[in-house]
């Protein structure tokens, strides 16, 4: 929870104003703004960076002065200190799922990294004969990959068929080179080696292109993309399996 010093530190303050705010709120006559002001986005702003660790406190201690400067103030009555507690409430369960969609995005980058010393080892082990700079281009080519799949985002939704088909074909689009895939004549093509067998029986490869299988096509997709689905529990965005 130490990546995000400076924000933190200016959420806090901002928090620690708001805060403030509250305890001197007043129903004033003469600014009828202030009056009927509702703090309801602002606490659930609040929420969302304290579940998301975005605050130098946890959540336990901001509900608490929060709930505080509410039952401290008497202009606010049981509905509202209720209202704005649940959307603090509200705030905090989503600041939790993006912090938990954080973590496995990183965990993602992780495994990618595991994946290269591992593939490394293999390459080394198959191909006795490859160079050190063959190993390193296939191993950057793996790393670009796994970018590749944290920066483009895809999110499901219901009734949106055509919305996430133009987004998975703008991710093909973007990253094509990394795996490599083509468009020839309307389909999507890969290189590939094209076996043969010589006159006298041997096999051969020869260069040439081919249509992905819907299985291999898939794998592309889900490699080039990160799909997000709506978690209603959490009333957040978080990572599914496709």
């Amino acid at each position: 929870m130490n990546d995000h010093p400076e924000a933190r530190e200016l959420n806090s303050i901002k928090f620690e104003l708001f805060i403030a705010r509250l305890k001197k709120h007043h129903d004033d006559p003469a600014d009828p703004l202030e009056k009927s002001r509702d703090f309801s986005s602002e606490a659930k702003l609040h929420g969302t960076n304290a579940g998301a660790g975005l605050l130098k406190i946890d959540c336990k201690t901001a509900r608490e002065l929060l709930t505080g400067a509410l039952e401290g103030n008497p202009i606010f009555n049981a509905d509202a200190r209720s209202r704005y507690l649940k959307a603090f409430n509200a705030g905090e369960r989503a600041g939790v799922a993006r912090l938990k969609h954080k973590q496995v995005l990183s965990d993602a980058v992780k495994d990618a990294a595991d994946a290269n010393r591992e593939t490394a080892k293999d390459l080394a082990a198959a191909s006795p004969n490859a160079t050190a700079e063959q190993v390193k281009g296939l191993l950057d080519l793996i790393q670009a990959q796994a970018a590749a799949k944290l920066t483009s985002r895809i999110r499901l939704s219901a009734n949106n068929i055509t919305g996430i088909v133009d987004q998975i074909e703008q991710a093909l689009l973007k990253n094509h080179h990394l795996f490599r895939i083509y468009q020839r004549d309307g389909y999507i093509v890969t290189p590939t080696l094209i076996s043969g067998k010589t006159r006298k029986g041997e096999t051969t490869y020869t260069p040439g292109i081919e249509e992905p299988s819907e299985e291999a096509l898939w794998e592309i997709i889900d490699n080039a993309a990160t799909f997000e689905k709506f978690d209603a529990r959490s009333k957040g965005w978080v990572v599914a399996a496709v």
